[in-house]
């Protein structure tokens, strides 16, 4: 059903990898350049019949098996409608709890949370190198780890550009995401045990490059549409088994794709 999170029509739970992993003492983390209730971040943490139920949502972390948490979004946590403050309650379960990115130094705790605001700025009103910052500071804590982990970061915003249209915005946020990409094949080419993979969940706006010239940086597109299209995504695998992820296939396989994996 349009609009459920990680739930099936019939309201059956589906599981997620965090839960799956957390069996085999592997550690997770959720990052996205966005509200970390929306959709995507939410479907690796928690099983609701609408993607919009932010407080619902928000309040799900409290049972997942998430090591750790990075996006914007605080306000679902502690101002509530309900009165609920929830940073109490992951505080409890023995989280640290920022509010901003370049805190991270002093951190010492292998649970963290991380809800600052900057998360949800375009890459070119104040937001930085927040993606980059979330990697390093994740792949630093996760690696600790000897049964290995796993995270799943988002660039969020190359959608919000693609829906409205924004040509500009677009290009600085995809510029943002692949310096993210570069850091992480750096650190596949160093650690030799991780595998990369880069996608999407679906295409916006139908964009067409017309032109555009290297020397410069200039280029020229044409949005068809101001929502989700039907073009295909493609999959790129960098790193062990990376092979698996070749061929045309549904994007549920790659789940299938990622599981089967940890039984070799």
């Amino acid at each position: 059903n349009n609009a459920f999170i990680a739930t099936l029509p019939d309201s059956t739970i589906v599981p997620s990898i965090p839960g799956l992993l957390a069996k085999k003492n592997i550690s997770t983390a959720i990052i996205s350049t966005g509200d970390i209730t929306d959709a995507t971040p939410a479907a690796f943490y928690s099983h609701v019949t609408d993607r919009n139920a932010s407080g619902q949502i928000a309040e799900s972390f409290l049972q997942s098996d998430v090591t750790i948490l990075i996006g914007a979004g605080e306000k679902n946590f502690n101002a509530r409608k309900d009165g609920k403050n929830l940073i109490t309650a992951i505080k409890n379960k023995r989280y640290t709890v920022v509010t901003d990115i370049n805190n991270l130094d002093t951190v010492n705790n292998s649970k963290v949370v991380v809800l600052d605001h900057k998360a949800g700025l375009p890459a070119h009103q104040g937001r930085k190198d927040f993606l980059q910052k979330a990697l390093a500071f994740s792949t630093t804590k996760l690696k600790q780890n000897k049964n290995g982990f796993f995270i799943m970061a988002e660039g969020a915003q190359p959608d919000w550009a693609a829906h409205g249209n924004k040509l500009e915005w677009m290009v600085q946020e995809v510029q943002d995401l692949d310096k993210a990409i570069g850091d992480m094949m750096r650190f596949v080419d160093e650690n030799k045990e991780t595998l990369l993979i880069v996608t999407a969940d679906h295409e916006t706006g139908g964009l067409t490059l017309l032109n555009g010239d290297i020397q410069s940086g200039r280029v020229a597109g044409q949005f068809s549409s101001d929502d989700h299209s039907a073009v295909c995504v493609p999959v790129f695998a960098y790193g062990p088994q990376s092979r698996l992820f070749s061929g045309v296939y549904q994007n549920t396989e790659i789940f299938k794709k990622i599981t089967s994996l940890l039984a070799r």
